[in-house]
């Protein structure tokens, strides 16, 4: 980069310059630069020549990126302007932008007018390409926040662009798409197309990656606007002047400075390719405008011509002058005070069935509005570095709320700097409400509309004007009650909890001074207040388990070492202040000691712990702990040990967690053939008037029986199980089911009517009746499929469904269920000339004597197949619950609880429903009174009453408590011996019903899942 020469001597400039000086300096001699000042800008522009163009024949190449225009049929040009536009086309030509063309492209093109009037731009209708392109996703910045970062500075500069996208080539290969028909013939564009989608995110990346350096501290670009901050101070003198620099004091320091700062951007982007319009850059000035607004050494105004135009404006004559009236003042508004109240009498004319009167009323707003914004002052950013209070003053009326953002000076409270104003109008509902209500209404609104302003401030201080405002906010009991029926009732304490939950400090007296160190918490969202009412609006049986008060620190508890660390803390504070070695140590253990106390300093008669960094801990010791828990603080809890035992002893944690553990799995030998079968019911679509579906599974081959059922009751069950199930394979010793109503009454129906009494149900436990419940999954989808995706038909498909399902090959039997079931081949219609024996076939005639034989070796051969079987089955089972225990060996855990233990149950139930995000998970605290045989627990609550049935290992999980409970064993409510038969119950655990428990796991694997 070339250095700025501080004794300049006005030199020989570039001949391109030279013949343009004159013009340049007169654009920069506004009064504001000193005669040396104006002479070093001629150095810079002498050395830095190449970093800008005046016209089209000075532009270069930057590299190129691909796009993708469209093609669309010329605009004739208009007779009157048709020597100018040829003039601008050979101009381009000879600038390189146009080149000629072969393609079978062609682009549609116009004129339009520039800034000037005069002067015409060609433009490009790119709407088919707009329409085809994968659009760039990137998105110019606000405008207002780069603007805002430019006021208050020393001085500013803007450099603008020479024709950038001029001088952004395109990909060769995509020049000819964008061809054009002229006079001159056919003609592609060379450079980055104006008016394509994607053009303004591209152009506005280059110019921020090439700039990336300077941002943010010196320029923040906008597409081709490159606005340079000036320093912040001017280094004023005590005695009125400025710093100036010791080689020429004809240069102030912030000129010089600033210079620095231009010279850094233009070689930058000279380096790059780029360059910047000699006539439309502004090196250093007083006053700079940008992306609309003027940004002074005060800081930013409304630019001078909107302001001009609403000075000029005068009674608006209809309702559409009147919204384009509001609608040019609305763009400042930031820089009124109060702008809702005092447009709302021009606001009102807009709504709906208003009759239009622009009467004085409307007028002396109109001029209001006018003398508001003429004396409207100079806007800051907020220095969030600084310790001086930011205020936020809010005041609220029937018409709408008004508030404003300001900072105070450092050195002189007083003295206060406006970041902005604003202010929201009040629909009717909300003007209705009551003064009280209006004004915490108004501060609520304020709070969150500014938010955004307002992560980082280090000392805020909100200012009322009602003073019964602070009162309310600690007391909402004393909240109005609403005075009209569209007045919300709980609305109220709403407000005040998201105030609360700012934490910001309110200031009922704005002369009084309010400071607070530090608002860190901003936004942290405090507990509900506790004099709020909302803890009656928690729905019912919700909130009803709380956490009882912590009232001792002796319950918390401490290790061995956590005492001994407690002791030896108190002696590094006595040793501290007195130096006087403890009589108890020795040599050895003295040097120790000492090694350990200098780690630590005393503070205001208080122990903090070193930090090399400068973040001293501060040591806690067990006498402070205590302190805050007679005062129901958890602050008080300081160690991560304390921290960590309270946090996992939280009842409502505890009852909210979704955990959920796996017991150990539990082998159980095959039953014999049809001595245990698994029922369960499947509800379908109406299908010929059935609507269940209910199958039966032997346990060992997984044989099936089924019937479709038009109604499921006792009767219906009743007759299955004893006329598919009883009267074709015998009696059956154990039935699994849900333990439904229907289920229930059907062994009722058959002990009744053919008087079977030794059929058993078992306990219900979904995961041991996976055998049933996973097969739903593959009959529905056999069932959809063979009906052709009819599923009213799945009743005239179901024989043959479960026909393929009892004579196909199962792998962890190595044979299908019938074969398993029967000793027996089946016969299928393919090969049903071929059927096969369990011996090889015969060879030749045999007598009756032979055969009789043949088939008795094959009976005897059946009680091998058998127990090969069993063998088979259990072995698959054993291989099931190593992989089970190997896949969740994390998550496995098997408690073992004994008489008396604490624990919590599973609330299955809530699991399963749409609305459990809010709910308890979890059940308790319960009291575990045995095991049974089957390993499922008897619990009972805290008052003694026992659960009817067993619960699932799987549903208990231990509860930690932060006292210890006592439960007496007269407080049950049953007897020994019943206690003594449900010990005796083999049942896993009663679980709430569940249907269709699909796991996404192989119907094969869940069949030989162990039970637990």
């Amino acid at each position: 980069m070339p250095p700025l020469d501080p004794i300049h001597l006005p030199s020989n400039p570039q001949a391109v310059y030279q013949a343009r000086r004159d013009a340049f300096r007169k654009a920069h001699n506004t009064g504001f630069l000193w005669p040396a000042e104006l002479d070093l800008i001629d150095d810079f522009m002498c050395k830095q020549h190449e970093g800008f163009a005046w016209d089209d024949t000075e532009r270069v190449e930057i590299p190129v990126i691909e796009h993708k225009p469209w093609v669309q049929r010329n605009i004739p040009i208009p007779p009157g302007i048709f020597d100018e536009v040829c003039r601008i086309i050979r101009k381009k030509i000879e600038a390189g932008v146009y080149e000629p063309s072969n393609s079978s492209y062609r682009s549609r093109w116009f004129c339009v007018l520039k800034k000037d009037g005069k002067a015409l731009r060609l433009v490009h209708s790119l709407e088919p390409l707009n329409a085809v392109t994968i659009q760039h996703s990137g998105v110019p910045p606000i405008p207002e926040h780069i603007a805002e970062k430019f006021g208050n500075r020393a001085c500013g500069g803007m450099l603008d662009l020479y024709v950038g996208y001029d001088e952004r080539e395109i990909a060769e290969s995509s020049r000819d798409l964008t061809s054009f028909q002229t006079p001159y013939g056919a003609l592609r564009l060379v450079t980055l197309p104006m008016g394509w989608t994607n053009a303004v995110p591209i152009f506005h990346d280059d110019v921020t990656y090439i700039l990336q350096p300077e941002i943010p501290h010196i320029t923040i670009p906008y597409i081709d606007d490159v606005p340079v901050r000036g320093p912040e101070t001017r280094y004023e003198l005590a005695d009125g002047g400025y710093e100036v620099i010791a080689t020429n004091p004809g240069i102030r320091r912030f000129v010089w400075e600033h210079m620095h700062s231009i010279s850094r951007i233009v070689q930058r982007m000279r380096y790059c390719g780029g360059t910047f319009s000699g006539t439309k850059s502004l090196l250093v000035a007083e006053e700079t405008l940008v992306i609309g607004h003027r940004c002074t050494y005060k800081g930013r105004l409304p630019e001078e011509s909107r302001v001009k135009a609403i000075e000029n404006w005068g009674p608006c004559k209809d309702l559409s002058e009147v919204r384009a009236f509001l609608g040019t003042i609305g763009v400042v508004r930031i820089f009124i005070r109060n702008f809702a109240q005092r447009a709302h009498p021009l606001v009102y004319l807009t709504r709906k069935d208003i009759p239009f009167e622009f009467g004085p009323r409307q007028i002396q707003a109109q001029e209001d509005l006018k003398q508001a914004l003429l004396e409207s002052p100079a806007l800051r950013a907020i220095d969030y570095t600084s310790d001086s209070p930011v205020i936020l003053a809010v005041d609220t009326s029937y018409i709408a709320v008004g508030f404003h953002l300001c900072q105070c000076d450092l050195e002189n409270p007083r003295i206060r700097y406006y970041n902005r104003f604003s202010s929201i109008t009040l629909n009717d509902r909300e003007s209705r409400f009551s003064q009280p209500k209006l004004e915490i209404y108004g501060l609520f609104r304020a709070l969150r509309a500014l938010r955004l302003y307002l992560i980082g401030v280090r000392n805020l201080v909100i200012e009322v004007d009602a003073r019964y405002i602070k009162g309310m906010l600690q007391n909402p009991d004393i909240a109005p009650q609403p005075d009209d029926e569209d007045e919300p009732e709980d609305d109220f304490e709403d407000w005040i909890d998201r105030i609360h939950g700012f934490a910001h400090l309110v200031n009922p007296h704005p002369t009084q001074k309010v400071t607070r160190d530090s608002l860190a918490s901003i936004y942290t969202i405090d507990e509900p207040h506790p004099h709020s009412r909302h803890s009656s609006q928690v729905p019912e049986g919700e909130g009803e388990s709380q956490d009882p008060p912590v009232d001792s620190y002796d319950i918390v508890p401490r290790s061995i070492q956590a005492i001994a660390l407690d002791q030896r803390l108190l002696l590094v504070r006595d040793w501290h202040r007195t130096l006087e070695r403890p009589t108890q140590f020795t040599d050895a253990d003295y040097e120790t000691f000492v090694k350990f106390a200098v780690q630590f300093f005393v503070d205001s008669d208080r122990l903090w712990k070193r930090d090399p960094h400068g973040a001293h801990k501060l040591a806690i010791e067990e006498s402070m702990r205590r302190e805050h828990l007679s005062a129901n603080d958890s602050g008080g809890l300081i160690t991560l040990k304390d921290i960590v035992w309270f946090v996992r002893t939280c009842l409502i944690c505890q009852q909210r967690q979704s955990r959920q553990v796996l017991i150990p799995p539990v082998v159980a030998m095959p039953a014999p053939l049809f001595a245990k079968v698994h029922l369960d019911t499947m509800h379908l679509p109406p299908s010929s008037g059935y609507k269940y579906l209910v199958q039966g599974r032997d346990s060992l081959t997984f044989y099936p029986e089924f019937r479709a059922l038009r109604a499921e009751t006792a009767k219906t069950l009743g007759d299955f199980i004893f006329e598919d199930i009883l009267c074709r394979w015998g009696a059956i010793s154990e039935i699994v089911t849900d333990n439904g109503t229907a289920f229930v009454k059907a062994t009722e129906y058959l002990a009744k009517k053919y008087h079977v009494h030794h059929i058993r149900i078992s306990g219900y436990n979904s995961r041991a009746n996976g055998i049933v419940e996973r097969s739903h999954y593959d009959i529905r989808g056999a069932l959809f499929k063979a009906a052709d995706g009819d599923q009213k038909r799945w009743s005239q498909v179901v024989h043959s469904v479960f026909w393929a399902e009892r004579i196909t090959v199962r792998k962890r039997m190595g044979c299908s269920p019938y074969f398993a079931a029967t000793g027996t081949h089946p016969i299928i219609p393919l090969d049903i000339s071929e059927a096969t024996y369990l011996q090889p076939p015969p060879d030749s005639i045999m007598s009756t004597t032979d055969l009789i034989a043949r088939r008795a070796i094959a009976l005897q051969k059946r009680h091998e197949q058998v127990a090969r079987l069993n063998s088979k089955v259990f072995e698959a089972r054993v291989a099931a619950a190593v992989r089970f225990e190997r896949e969740h060996k994390t998550t496995i855990r098997d408690f073992d609880f004994k008489h008396g233990d604490l624990v919590l149950m599973r609330h299955t139930q809530i699991e399963k429903s749409l609305n459990r995000k809010m709910r308890p998970r979890y059940l308790g605290p319960l009291v575990v009174l045995a095991r049974n045989r089957g390993g499922a627990y008897i619990l009972a609550e805290l008052d003694g009453t026992v659960f009817d049935r067993p619960i699932a290992a799987f549903r208990v999980i231990p509860f930690f408590a932060r006292k210890s409970i006592a439960v007496p064993q007269a407080l049950l409510d049953i007897d020994e011996e019943r206690l003594r038969e449900m010990r005796e119950v083999t049942s896993q655990g009663d679980d709430e019903e569940i249907r269709d428990n699909m796991e996404h796991v192989e119907a094969e694997d869940e069949e030989d899942l162990p039970q637990e």
